[in-house]
């Protein structure tokens, strides 16, 4: 018997596997970057404060 969900499941695993990887690849440069001593949450945070106030002007 044929799976009739065979080409729906490979395109799904197409899309869902480069969303695993750059995930995992995420979470290994943050332990990484706490073993270095660094914070990782807080620098992100930072970064996108301190993108957003880059663009209103008198801030």
């Amino acid at each position: 018997m044929v799976n009739p969900l065979a080409p729906y499941l490979s395109i799904i695993s197409f899309a869902v596997e480069p969303i695993l990887k750059l995930g995992f690849a995420l979470v290994a440069i943050g332990i990484v970057m706490i073993a270095l001593g660094y914070d990782p949450v807080g620098l992100t945070v930072n970064w996108i404060e301190t993108t957003i106030r880059s663009f209103i002007p008198g801030i």
